[in-house]
């Protein structure tokens, strides 16, 4: 019961790892199916700004709030205290990403540009 969307600019091309790049995006998109509310929207963007490739995805949501964005890429945060015994989810799959983005010397941002939105955005440089 979601609406996902993909809109990519055009063909791009970068030089890159792409197990590294696949598993930062493949931790996204699991992410956003997973805490996107039934009947919410999952949206990936890919374009190409002044030498960087960005991908945005980004997804409706129940509770997020712009203070939680300094937690989302701690190990084993989770916003609601309750859900921390869920076994479907651990914690790790934002800190896994920020780890690999790092390794591949990718900057990764997230926000919540609007109530009920969150955005992670991926800056790849072009080489």
């Amino acid at each position: 019961e979601l609406s996902v969307s993909f809109n990519l600019e055009h063909p791009l091309e970068v030089q890159t790892d792409p197990v590294i790049l696949g598993m930062i995006v493949s931790n996204l998109l699991s992410n956003a199916v997973a805490y996107t509310p039934e009947g919410g929207k999952i949206s990936v963007d890919v374009a190409a700004n002044n030498g960087t490739v960005c991908v945005d995805l980004s997804n409706t949501t129940d509770d997020l709030a712009p203070a939680d964005l300094p937690n989302l890429f701690e190990k084993f945060w989770r916003k609601d205290r309750s859900d921390r015994g869920n076994n479907a989810h651990f914690g790790l799959g934002l800190p896994l990403v920020a780890a690999l983005s790092k390794a591949l010397g990718v900057r990764v941002e997230s926000s919540v540009p609007s109530r009920g939105q969150f955005r992670v955005r991926v800056l790849h440089p072009v080489q």
